[in-house]
């Protein structure tokens, strides 16, 4: 049967005649995509990361600046930001008690060390010179004992004379030989007794010089004390950073031991802090690359910052009913910058998100994964359960 023309065109295959050719070209176009895409997909790589929120912060926690003594404040200056050097006086307490107690030890000190030199000039010199003393109750005391020692070098003399002429009158046999020894035994008395006045005040000043030696040592021990104790009336800064939370205190204000006065955020090298899930965990390594998006700053504009993961923590705390584990990585840039040069600091505070590198995986590995857990639901969802 012949149709005519107009009916022979709006038949299927008048339209499968006209199309065929192109449709099967376009088909094995995609087919072809298809195949090379699936092939490729085995070498094809790309980066995995691990990401959560976080805070730039200083590597060290802040500090409460604690008053070590009670007392009443000298001066009192802090406020607010005020950037402070470690080594800095922060505060200043009424120390006049503990000033008066140094200078009184120190003075009798001068006293004890004045007394030794002298001891120890009149027990090693060979001829004294009682005007060389440093002390007025060692010239007195020495200007009595030489008035002793000159009573009996004078006895000695007499003694001695007697004797000599007591000798002669024995030798001419004029006297007995009980009066010549009663002078001889005289004599001998008076230069025993020199001999005894010597010794004894020798030992005098030996054992005053050892009493004031423990005596010295005393003193140096007690100021040792005092000066630990002056040195907890000024509060310095342990170290460099910034005050926050200052306490309000007015001049010549009673302050007791242990108060908080303030808190001091060091100026040290900032670092990232954020918080992993167990689940996350396993693969995040110490030294680790890391990318931050920093929020202030987008990062479409200002680009990433960049570091390093130091820390890991080697268990879990619980953070808003959750367990995570604490991870700490460094910085490497202190600002971002516009292609306009416009720089953006990076400082304590700011938020981030921070995006951990764990591996590379490739296209295939993806697709598997993501295939395994569309064919099983159950097993995946029980295995985030345990992670859990």
């Amino acid at each position: 049967m012949i149709f005519p023309k107009e009916i022979l065109e709006s038949t299927t295959y008048c339209f499968d005649f006209k199309n065929d050719v192109k449709s099967k070209a376009i088909f094995s176009i995609t087919c072809f995509i298809i195949i090379v895409g699936l092939a490729i997909t085995p070498f094809v790589k790309t980066d995995i990361y691990v990401s959560a929120n976080g805070i730039i912060k200083p590597n060290m926690e802040r500090r409460s600046l604690v008053s070590p003594v009670t007392g009443f404040l000298k001066n009192y200056e802090l406020k607010d930001n005020l950037e402070v050097i470690v080594g800095d006086t922060l505060l200043k307490l009424d120390d006049s008690r503990i000033a008066e107690q140094i200078q009184k030890i120190e003075a009798e000190g001068k006293i004890v060390k004045d007394n030794l030199a002298d001891l120890n000039y009149l027990i090693f010199a060979k001829v004294i010179d009682r005007r060389k003393l440093l002390l007025p109750t060692n010239r007195t005391n020495y200007l009595k004992f030489e008035q002793k020692l000159r009573e009996l070098d004078l006895r000695l003399s007499q003694s001695a004379t007697i004797l000599e002429r007591q000798s002669k009158l024995y030798t001419e046999g004029v006297i007995s030989l009980a009066e010549y020894q009663k002078i001889t035994f005289e004599n001998d008395l008076l230069k025993n007794e020199k001999e005894l006045l010597l010794k004894d005040q020798k030992f005098i000043w030996e054992s005053e010089r050892k009493s004031e030696n423990q005596k010295l040592l005393d003193f140096e021990n007690s100021l040792i004390t005092l000066q630990r104790n002056l040195n907890e009336f000024y509060l310095l800064a342990p170290i460099s950073g910034t005050l926050f939370n200052v306490k309000g205190f007015e001049a010549a204000g009673y302050i007791n031991a242990g108060e908080v006065i303030a808190e001091i955020s060091p100026s040290t090298e900032l670092i990232v802090e954020t918080y992993i899930s167990p689940g996350d965990i396993g693969l995040i390594t110490v030294g680790g690359s890391a990318k931050y998006q920093v929020e202030a700053y987008n990062y479409n504009q200002w680009g990433l910052a960049s570091g390093n993961i130091i820390e890991i923590s080697k268990d879990l705390e619980v953070i808003n009913n959750s367990p995570v584990f604490k991870v700490r990585s460094s910085l490497d840039q202190s600002q971002l910058s516009l292609k306009s040069g416009f720089v953006g600091h990076l400082k304590k505070g700011l938020s981030l998100r921070a995006r951990y590198h764990i591996t590379e995986r490739t296209l295939f590995d993806l697709l598997y994964d993501k295939l395994d857990d569309w064919l099983n639901p159950a097993q995946n969802q029980v295995e985030n359960q345990k992670t859990q």
